[in-house]
């Protein structure tokens, strides 16, 4: 997929073997997002309206990941603690429905309610880190029956704006303020707080 933070040679299959067979459950987990992301998911789209662009450069956004927020996966992995029936099986976790990357990204930039658009450019064009909007060579899609089924675990809705884009609380005021900045410069008036002052 040439993403620059995955080794095109990245497996966990020797670690997962090797537990497995001693009996473990096996918690495969997907693209993780929500509150304290450290890989800063989100921010591939947060750091370009904080600065202020009002376009930002995508491919194709077809992708396909399977996604997992992350107080729904903490639920699973307590499942899998609560559960034996899985006990020496690999087990999946993620959102059941895989909603393409784009249409995650628009999320991003509705619940940072953000004007910035997403455009579409040739995927020689892309910056390094917006490489993952690039068209894929194959999507990474899993099946979490396993979980359901064993685990009697269920996710909430997928990505919701309302919910897994929650990490961008903090964000948005930060958005917003960088707004008002540039407004005043601009000779508009800022955001209705500031005029309600």
């Amino acid at each position: 997929m040439n993403l620059p933070e995955i080794p095109d040679d990245y497996s966990k299959r020797d670690v997962e073997d090797r537990w497995l067979a001693s009996g473990a459950v096996v918690l495969r987990l997907p693209l993780v997002y929500g509150p304290h992301d450290r890989q800063r998911r989100e921010g591939i789209v947060l750091r370009r309206i904080r600065a202020g662009r009002s376009t930002i450069p995508v491919g194709a956004g077809n992708l396909l990941w399977t996604r997992g927020y992350v107080d729904d996966l903490a639920m699973g992995d307590l499942a899998a603690l609560d559960h034996r029936e899985a006990d020496g099986l690999p087990v999946n976790l993620g959102e059941p429905q895989t909603l393409p990357v784009g249409f995650w990204l628009q999320q991003i930039l509705d619940a940072a309610e953000s004007e910035a658009r997403l455009v579409r450019v040739p995927d020689s064009a892309l910056p390094a880190d917006l490489a993952l909007t690039a068209a894929p060579a194959q999507h990474l899609l899993v099946s979490v029956a396993r979980a359901q089924q064993l685990l009697g675990w269920a996710p909430g809705r997928p990505s919701t704006a309302s919910r897994g884009v929650g990490a961008l609380a903090p964000a948005a005021p930060a958005h917003r303020c960088a707004l008002d900045r540039r407004r005043r410069r601009l000779g508009r008036p800022g955001s209705d707080d500031e005029r309600s002052q």
